[in-house]
């Protein structure tokens, strides 16, 4: 398991040999490289209900416009917050 909270580059990702992605509060927008080299191999645990609070500091924006309190599991693809809802 590797946890990283700087902006992540392709590079680095093959010489980690990274098979699978898992985000939580990560502050960087991913680049289109590193979607395609995940497609279908990340998720995110998003801390409020999507599509609804998308972006930073979701548990807050959930609490500020009170909708419901859950954690949204979804993949990641291009654009914020954006992907299919697993869970």
């Amino acid at each position: 398991m590797v946890v990283c909270s700087n902006k992540l580059e392709v590079d680095y990702l093959h010489s980690i040999q990274v098979d699978f992605m898992i985000s939580y509060g990560y502050a960087f927008i991913l680049s289109e490289e590193i979607f395609q080299l995940f497609r279908n191999k990340a998720i995110s645990l998003h801390l409020a209900y999507l599509p609804w609070i998308r972006g930073s500091d979701p548990d807050l924006w959930s609490l500020l416009e009170d909708t419901p309190k859950v954690v949204s599991i979804h993949f990641l693809y291009k654009g914020v917050d954006t992907g299919d809802i697993i869970v």
